[in-house]
């Protein structure tokens, strides 16, 4: 059975101005055949490109998740070049909004 664990550094609600930072530990067997909404985002970056180009392709073999790049996944941005992307993150974020 897979099993991962991370360690996460996320910034708190002030926005980084007092560089405050709280640690989160997540742990996940990735072994219910789905991913967990509350914990795991399945997109990468996805504020800087459409649903289509920033959404992980995966599957669930018996012995957790697997993360694929297939021949037909678009680009991630057509402006980046053909670099393509599977992922899953904790939570996005590309700065303060104010």
């Amino acid at each position: 059975m897979s099993s991962l664990t991370l360690f996460v550094n996320v910034p708190l609600c002030d926005h980084g101005q007092n560089g405050a930072m709280a640690m989160a530990t997540i742990h996940d067997d990735f072994d219910s055949g789905e991913l967990d909404p509350t914990t795991w985002v399945d997109h990468y970056l996805p504020q800087w490109t459409t649903p289509e180009r920033s959404a992980a392709r995966y599957d669930w073999p018996s012995d957790g998740i697997r993360l694929r790049i297939d021949a037909d996944q678009p680009a991630w941005r057509e402006a980046d070049g053909p670099m393509r992307v599977s992922n899953l993150q904790t939570g996005p974020f590309s700065g303060p909004t104010a």
